[in-house]
């Protein structure tokens, strides 16, 4: 199944990413979107492909209280780089590892709604239903065009990047695409707490302190040692349309 989903992604952002409900939220008035008011804590398998076609896997938490967790074994060709990328929503602080012995910490700094589940309007703009449910849990078979599963919304935000959103795990994107060619999904997702260790470093791991933490930008296309470490602390992908890490 992991070998076909490149194809079926490829099929699925040339085309078939489609809303149905689009004309009819033009006429009818905004309400708010049902979704759960606290955060759902699950795990799931991740599958990120490259611009230029690497493709990168690993593991994805979140904890009830909305920290989020990516491991991932990026693939740069000759090199393979462990990443492990951690935003600890109750200290506010996120947490960045590459293999090395020293952990990269500094603040979360963004507002405070930033902190909790987005509220989203039907007639949001970018947004529209999907006509599909998308069968991601564990024990499905991964189909993006299912009739059961999770009921999903589709966004494209200005940039182009175009997102499915599981509505019953606070409108998390489970499937996006750039514009570049860069995908990233979410699959075997169980709903589950995972052990709130795997939210900070191991006990007595040094850590350098900051404000900065490595580009989320086009992962394993390049040679690691030239990553732009300029950015500041950046969005959370499941707030803001989500650029891709």
């Amino acid at each position: 199944m992991w070998r076909m989903l490149p194809l079926v992604l490829c099929t699925f952002f040339g085309g078939a990413l489609v809303g149905t409900g689009t004309a009819r939220q033009a006429t009818e008035a905004a309400y708010a979107l049902s979704q759960p008011s606290q955060w759902i804590a699950f795990s799931a398998d991740v599958l990120h492909m490259s611009a230029i076609g690497r493709q990168s896997s690993g593991k994805f938490y979140r904890s009830a209280d909305g920290s989020t967790r990516h491991d991932i074994r990026l693939d740069y060709g000759t090199t393979i780089v462990p990443e492990i990328r951690i935003e600890n929503f109750a200290e506010r602080t996120f947490y960045y590892n590459d293999g090395r012995e020293q952990w990269m910490t500094g603040p979360l700094e963004w507002p405070e709604y930033m902190f909790h589940p987005r509220s989203w309007s039907s007639r949001a703009i970018g947004l529209s239903p999907y006509r599909h449910k998308v069968a991601l849990l564990r024990g499905q078979d991964g189909s993006l065009f299912s009739d059961t599963g999770l009921d999903a919304w589709q966004f494209t935000n200005d940039a182009g990047t175009t997102q499915v959103l599981a509505q019953a795990l606070n409108f998390f994107p489970v499937v996006h695409s750039r514009v570049d060619g860069q995908r990233r999904s979410y699959l075997n997702i169980t709903l589950e707490q995972a052990n709130p260790d795997l939210f900070r470093p191991p006990p007595g791991a040094p850590l350098e302190q900051g404000a900065r933490r490595p580009l989320r930008g086009s992962a394993a296309d390049g040679d690691p040692a030239e990553r732009d470490d300029s950015q500041l602390g950046g969005l959370p992908e499941n707030r803001e349309g989500g650029a891709l890490e």
